[in-house]
C-alpha cells in the first residue's frame, strides 16, 4: 500500500462479539487492524465488503462508514490507529500467526498509556512490524510497499 504512515497510536481491546450482532459505523474514528482469533465479521460499505475471520484479518481505513455483522460469535484483537492518508481501501491482509499476534497486543498493551518517548516509539516500532506482516504477499492491496 502507498504512503501507508501510522501518525498515531488510538487503542486496542479483545472484542467479544455475538453471533446476529449488527452495529453501524458512520466515519470511523481510527484506521484499524482486526484480527479474528474465532467466529466470523462481515463489514460491508459502499462499494464492496470484507469478512474476518481466523487467518483472514482485515483492515479498515478511518472514516470509512460501514455495517459490522457477526456472522459467528466471534473474538478479535482490534488495533487502532490513525494514518496520515485517509483514503486507504479496506482490504483482506495476510494470516499471521496467534502468537505474534498476542506479542504485539501485550508489548502495545504495556506501553499505552506511557508518555515516555522511548515507549511511545516502540508502540510504533510494533505497529510497524505488525503492519508488515499482515500486508505481507498474501494482502490484497493496490502496492508492495510500506512508507
Amino acid at each position: 500500500m502507498e504512503n501507508f504512515v501510522i501518525t498515531q497510536f488510538t487503542s486496542l481491546y479483545v472484542a467479544n462479539d455475538p453471533a446476529g450482532r449488527k452495529t453501524q459505523f458512520v466515519n470511523r474514528h481510527s484506521a484499524c487492524f482486526i484480527i479474528t482469533r474465532k467466529g466470523k465479521i462481515r463489514f460491508t460499505y459502499d462499494g464492496g465488503c470484507v469478512i474476518a475471520q481466523s487467518g483472514a484479518p482485515v483492515f479498515l481505513p478511518q472514516g470509512l462508514s460501514y455495517l459490522n455483522e457477526c456472522l459467528e460469535n466471534a473474538e478479535s484483537y482490534v488495533f487502532n490507529f490513525q494514518t496520515a492518508e485517509k483514503n486507504h481501501p479496506p482490504m483482506q491482509l495476510s494470516a499471521i500467526a496467534d502468537s505474534i499476534v498476542l506479542e504485539s497486543y501485550e508489548k502495545i498493551n504495556a506501553l499505552s498509556d506511557s508518555s515516555i518517548l522511548s515507549d511511545r516509539l516502540s508502540i510504533f516500532e510494533a505497529l510497524y512490524s505488525l503492519a508488515g506482516r499482515l500486508m505481507g504477499d498474501g494482502a490484497s492491496r493496490d502496492s508492495d510497499s510500506l512508507a
